[in-house]
């Protein structure tokens, strides 16, 4: 048998069975997310969960993930089709629970709550400090150096945690699967402006625009509560570069393990909050932010001249029907879409599809890094054409989108409150997006694209010919825009019957006259159906057509948008 002797006394000794020597280890340390997922706890009783509906689910399908019939799903809705976000209401036996789980972290913004999650071996219920430290070059702090963070609402340099003790899976049907983990929970960045805007300048001061974090992590220290010494601990990490010690408690500073963190976007807090006016559309009450910037006034018109994207008469056309159309920065949701952007006013539509998230799906292939700054890191995000959005400043939040998109960003807009301006978190960086160089940019092409591609090819009901063979000056390819841009379905029809009205008028004439003239060698011919045989006469039948068509075209105020643009050109 071995024998054992007393460290407070080595004359004590006595002889004992053989030890089993337990390993005290760290075996990962690394940042992650934190997902909560509602399970059901075997039980006799019934229990009713709520499942918000994913995009491609039916109710049968639903019934089919919660193990139970079509019969114990219930919409809560009234709508005819099941929509994107509705939560359904699912009648199963078992008491509801929370399981929660932990994805490791690569990449993240300033602001953002993460998690430090240490696993361990042998150290339960021991206390483990942490550092995040600045990797690679000085961003949040100097290379190697500790930087400062929030945990419990404090700035702190030194984290701490409890094996196997953390508040927040306490009640987790599954919280024995993390008996070996200190868990902590932290901010990343100072409560201090100042110090915030400390760290934004030093991204700005880095040839990548991002700081690359590690971990350093402690259970053998002297500041460690902790009885241990450093050879006691098998730490599974590395050691410093410069470290002089061997001990191997850095983690995530090898290779591309680092955690990547960018400035990300601020949401339009500075330049939006509080700037969203409570209106109303009949009985419905939303936000409107109408916006500064004027399509007229766009910054970067010559870039675009010089670029050869927009040639001058396109620039003229755009400027010369602008009046009539939002700013380029505006925003609305307070009617039956969920949200209108911009000067072409794109909308999104109560299924999270329309123009906008279309236009945002092909400034992300263009721009895919200020997509992901504009919107992805403001909880915006766009899949397959359409919008979902996730509040960034709720760890809980899930994606959202139809209904209880709009009922989230017309929150707080209500009677009481009609005229007030108030903060608007879901659109305020939808308004700060549309101030952007490039997607102000992307607006002003897809106005061109749409009058090339879309107006310009239009046949007029019940005739061979285009409004590109139709129209040659800038106000009647303005006035078509114009429509199309507000009611895109009766050009067709409305430019058709200005057309019948042209002809008659002008059957008329050449009738008229020709009665009136005994002469037959001076008769004249009717007017052309081909546009292309006008000739010099082109310039003041287009007049005519336009001075009927602007006026009478379906649509809000078309008279008044016409004689805007008329006295442009």
């Amino acid at each position: 048998m071995p024998t054992v002797t007393l460290v407070e006394d080595p004359s004590v000794k006595t002889s004992c069975s053989p030890l089993q020597v337990l390993q005290q280890e760290v075996i990962k340390a690394y940042f992650a997310t934190r997902e909560e997922k509602e399970v059901l706890i075997d039980s006799e009783e019934e229990a009713v969960v709520d499942h918000v509906t994913k995009s491609g689910e039916s109710l049968g399908k639903i019934a089919q993930i919660h193990g139970v019939g079509v019969a114990d799903v219930k919409r809560t809705k009234t709508s005819k089709y099941l929509q994107i976000g509705e939560i359904v209401k699912v009648t199963t036996k078992g008491e509801k629970g929370t399981e929660v789980s932990y994805k490791k972290l690569d990449a993240t913004t300033m602001g953002k709550e993460v998690y430090i999650i240490v696993e361990t071996l042998h150290l339960e219920e021991e206390t483990v400090l942490m550092n995040i430290r600045q990797g690679k070059e000085k961003a949040f702090g100097e290379k190697d150096g500790p930087i400062t963070v929030q945990q419990d609402d404090k700035d702190v340099v030194k984290i701490t945690a409890v094996v196997g003790d953390f508040d927040e899976d306490k009640d987790a049907t599954n919280k024995d699967d993390f008996e070996n983990w200190a868990i902590a929970k932290v901010k990343l960045e100072p409560k201090e402006d100042d110090k915030i805007k400390e760290w934004k300048d030093g991204l700005e001061g880095t040839e990548s625009k991002k700081a690359l974090l590690y971990l350093l992590v402690d259970v053998h220290s002297e500041n460690s509560m902790c009885d241990f010494k450093s050879e006691y601990v098998v730490y599974k990490g590395y050691a410093g570069e410069s470290d002089d010690s061997k001990v191997t408690n850095l983690f995530l500073n090898d290779g591309d393990a680092w955690l990547e963190v960018k400035k990300g976007c601020d949401c339009g807090k500075e330049d939006f909050d509080k700037q969203f006016q409570c209106t109303r559309y009949g009985s419905v009450y939303g936000p409107v932010y109408w916006g500064k910037f004027k399509l007229a006034n766009y910054e970067y018109w010559d870039d675009l001249i010089s670029e050869n994207k927009v040639t001058q008469e396109e620039k003229d056309i755009l400027v010369g029907m602008s009046e009539n159309e939002g700013k380029l920065d505006s925003v609305q949701s307070y009617d039956s879409e969920l949200l209108t952007v911009g000067a072409m006013q794109k909308t999104v539509n109560p299924t999270g599809k329309g123009e906008f998230p279309i236009q945002v799906q092909e400034f992300k292939a263009d721009h895919p890094e200020k997509y992901k700054e504009l919107f992805e890191d403001c909880g915006w995000t766009v899949e397959s054409n359409t919008m979902y959005y996730k509040d960034p400043s709720d760890s809980a939040a899930t994606k959202i989108t139809g209904s209880a998109l709009k009922t989230k960003i017309r929150e707080g807009f209500k009677k009481s409150e009609f005229k007030k301006k108030l903060k608007c978190g879901p659109l305020e960086p939808i308004a700060k997006a549309s101030l952007d160089k490039d997607f102000q940019a992307k607006q002003v092409k897809d106005f061109i694209d749409r009058l090339k591609n879309k107006v310009l090819p239009i046949k007029p009901k019940g005739y061979s010919y285009s409004l590109k063979d139709f129209l040659n000056s800038k106000l009647g390819k303005a006035t078509a825009l114009d429509h199309h841009i507000n009611r895109p379905g009766y050009v067709k029809n409305d430019f058709g019957k200005a057309l019948d009205n042209f002809f008659v008028k002008k059957d008329k004439e050449v009738l008229d006259f020709n009665t009136a003239e005994a002469d037959s060698t001076k008769h004249k011919s009717k007017v052309s159906k081909n546009p292309n045989d006008w000739g010099t006469d082109h310039a003041a039948y287009e007049t005519i057509i336009l001075d009927d068509y602007g006026v009478n075209r379906r649509g809000t105020d078309m008279k008044g948008r016409y004689d805007k643009m008329k006295a442009k050109f």
